[in-house]
């Protein structure tokens, strides 16, 4: 019983850090993106009035275009939420197994229910991250750059 309470400690402790770190990857990655859309758009009123940079407003706007749909692709502020969500689902759910509150309180097996509802937790966001991955292909870059479901 010990090892598998191990198991399930190192499971989580494993799982915490992947999606800490990702979170913070999807993060950086959708922030630095929007930052170069908001930069490239600023400086398009401010050059359009100058009939010599006429190719470089074009190629801001291409530039803008290019970027929303990279961040749409990716899916990285959909990601970003939903792994730090996960982070937080974990936590919770961590500390209601260590004070033994909430699910946990007056049941036969603790670690046991601890372990099934923790594949709970990762396996819904899983499926989530699939759906989100299908929902790519279903939609243009304009419409998935809002970013709601």
């Amino acid at each position: 019983m010990a090892q598998a309470h191990r198991t399930t400690i190192d499971r989580l402790e494993d799982q915490l850090k992947w999606y800490g770190r990702a979170a913070k990857r999807n993060q950086s990655a959708y922030k630095g993106l929007r930052y170069l859309e908001i930069i490239a758009a600023a400086f398009i009123p401010f050059l359009a009035g100058e009939p010599e940079w006429g190719q470089v407003v074009g190629g801001l706007g291409v530039a803008i275009v290019i970027l929303a749909g990279v961040r749409s692709v990716s899916q990285v502020h959909e990601n970003w939420l939903s792994y730090r969500r996960t982070v937080e689902q974990l936590n919770t759910e961590q500390h209601l197994w260590t004070v033994q509150a909430g699910p946990y309180y007056d049941v036969d097996d603790p670690n046991r229910l601890f372990a099934e509802r923790l594949e709970s937790i990762m396996g819904a966001e899983g499926e989530a991250w699939q759906d989100r991955g299908s929902e790519v292909g279903k939609k243009g870059p304009q419409e998935g750059s809002q970013g709601g479901r």
